[in-house]
């Protein structure tokens, strides 16, 4: 699974799906799950440290201009941000108060996007506290994910500024990009299904001339240091490289302000042909792959922030000129992870150009 990099810090196990699987039908399924897979292996990768590319510098400007170029030429960064909430007399647990995160802490978010990216507008789609703390507050708490994933597609994200909310549709009108893809689906299928597959309108989006542009970013904080369970992250070319590992899509079920509607997303799946050469497993053996190598960042802080993009138009076919959709996860550090559970705060924003 790739080549070894020269400089590991550590190693982190993954629960990688095994791509022997069909897609279910998601209108049987419940509001926003998955296709939950049967047969999975563990898998061992290769941790990497990206502090000193993206946070190196004692100089704001100069770290903002390198997370920048991260950003661009990997689909992920880190950049230092302090969050007005972080002074708040009742600690960390202001970021479970429904209106302290509506009216201080997404704005700021949105603010963070539009300085790191330039795009003109920002649209908060969700936001999520994790952890110990939040346990009591928070419905549906989940543990961090091992499954490596990505939660939106280029598609996935044509289909929410669609169906998710009537504001980011009105903004997409009246950005251009409703009829600019009406267009170009009609030429390459003949039909108005913008919200469907298309190989031929991902290849034409960007070519030959730059379609319109939005993009899906998450951002994520720690609440507290880090020192177990991390979010990382891959680059997507490490994936689709790799000849071991593939990027499975699927359709969530999601409820509209007009009615359900399907999402797409996408899980990184081992291919079954490199389990079977492998060999039986035994019930906890665990594979040590080469590669890809995740990136992280060792004993994060909560000042610093992880953006990572799900999905930017920018990023499709011969006229892409970004890295596309990232893959992430919460890889188990074994002996290496100490200390408390983490807690976070987690955006996820649509941004438009």
């Amino acid at each position: 699974m790739g080549a070894t990099p020269q400089k590991t810090v550590l190693r982190g196990t993954l629960t990688v799906p095994i791509d022997d699987e069909v897609q279910s039908d998601p209108w049987t399924r419940e509001y926003y799950a998955p296709p939950w897979p049967e047969k999975t292996v563990k898998v061992s990768f290769p941790l990497l440290s990206f502090r000193k590319a993206v946070l190196g510098s004692s100089n704001d400007a100069i770290d903002k201009a390198d997370a920048q170029r991260f950003l661009h030429d990997n689909g992920f960064t880190a950049i230092r941000h302090k969050s007005e909430l972080h002074s708040h007399p009742g600690g960390i647990s202001i970021f479970q108060d429904q209106h302290a995160m509506d009216s201080v802490y997404c704005p700021e978010i949105a603010k963070l996007i539009q300085q790191l990216t330039g795009c003109n507008q920002v649209f908060t789609v969700t936001h999520r506290v994790r952890g110990v703390q939040a346990a009591t507050n928070v419905p549906g708490l989940a543990k961090p994910l091992r499954i490596p994933h990505n939660d939106t597609t280029p598609l996935g994200t044509r289909q929410a500024i669609r169906s998710s909310r009537h504001d980011l549709r009105d903004a997409a009108e009246e950005a251009g990009i409703l009829a600019v893809e009406h267009a170009l689906y009609e030429s390459t299928h003949g039909v108005r299904a913008v919200d469907k597959a298309s190989q031929a309108f991902e290849e034409l989006y960007n070519f030959p001339v730059p379609g319109p542009r939005y993009a899906t970013y998450t951002v994520w904080r720690p609440l507290k240091p880090v020192t177990r369970d991390p979010l990382a992250m891959v680059p997507r070319r490490e994936i689709e490289s790799d000849p071991d590992l593939v990027f499975w899509r699927y359709d969530n079920r999601v409820p509209g302000p007009d009615g359900d509607w399907l999402r797409q997303l996408e899980m990184v799946k081992l291919r079954k042909e490199a389990v079977a050469l492998r060999g039986p497993l035994d019930g906890g053996a665990v594979i040590e792959a080469a590669g890809p190598a995740w990136y992280f960042l060792p004993d994060q802080q909560p000042d610093e922030v992880l953006v990572v993009q799900l999905s930017d138009t920018a990023s499709l076919g011969p006229g892409a000129t970004v890295g596309g959709g990232t893959a992430h996860a919460s890889p188990d550090l074994g002996d290496a992870g100490y200390g408390d559970a983490r807690e976070s705060v987690e955006v996820r924003v649509i941004a438009i150009w």
